[in-house]
């Protein structure tokens, strides 16, 4: 897999196996979470934030989120 960015409207083919080379990697322990889930961002207590869509990168699947209220 190539490592640019790409945005995805939907979830596309992914896997939980580390070692998988033809479709994405999503590395949590939970199901991916649909578009207009809340999700918890711990990072720089970024806190709540709503699922808004996907994107991969190096092979990795990730969600892009808006934070309902992001720290200063």
């Amino acid at each position: 897999m190539k490592t640019r960015f790409r945005r995805h409207a939907t979830v596309p083919p992914h896997t939980r196996d580390p070692f998988a080379q033809d479709v994405f990697k999503w590395s949590a322990d939970f199901d991916v979470p649909s578009i207009g889930d809340d999700v918890i961002i711990r990072i720089n207590g970024i806190g709540r934030a709503k699922v808004v869509g996907y994107a991969s990168q190096g092979g990795y699947l990730g969600v892009m989120t808006v934070p309902y209220s992001p720290p200063d």
